[in-house]
Parts: C-alpha cells; structure tokens; sequence
C-alpha cells in the first residue's frame, strides 16, 4: 500500500541542487489506476500513476508539465504516460 501523506518526490538531485515536488492530489477511486499529482513551486508538476490493470503486477509511470497543472490533472486519464528516464527534465 502506498503511503501519500507528507511524501516528497525529488526527482533531480545533481551537485547539491534538488528539485523537490510536494503532493498536490490523489486519487484512488479506480480498481485500475491509482494517480498521485506533485507540484513544484515554479509551476512544474509530475503525475504518477500505477497501472494494476494486469492480475499481480503493478506498474508505475509518470507524466510532466511545467505549467497548467490543474487542467492536466483533470484530464489525468488522457494523459501520455512514460517510465520516469522517459520524461523530459524539468
């Protein structure tokens, strides 16, 4: 199970220099995905989203903006998701 409250999700750490996304959202009503949003204070965001849609296995893939949070997290199903070496830097 996996634990929302007060994670942080640093995705870049190179010489001293972090980039760290605060939780903004999750949403577990679905039997299929499970999508937790992140935010940056520069208006960058990641969405990460678990796929249990194949009987014992769970994948995790990500998506990410540098603005229109809101808009991209409603739209959260539509969204192209990839492995987290996948996306572009932020």
């Amino acid at each position: 199970m996996i634990t929302f409250n007060d994670y942080k999700f640093i995705y870049h750490k190179v010489g001293g220099l972090e980039v760290k996304f605060e939780p903004s959202d999750e949403d577990r009503t679905s039997s299929d995905y499970h999508y937790y949003g992140y935010l940056h204070s520069s208006g960058s965001w990641i969405i990460q989203r678990f796929d249990f849609t194949v009987t014992n296995v769970v994948t995790t893939r990500y998506a990410a903006g540098q603005s229109g949070y809101a808009t991209a997290y409603a739209g959260k199903a539509l969204l192209d998701y990839y492995l987290l070496n996948e996306i572009v830097p932020l």
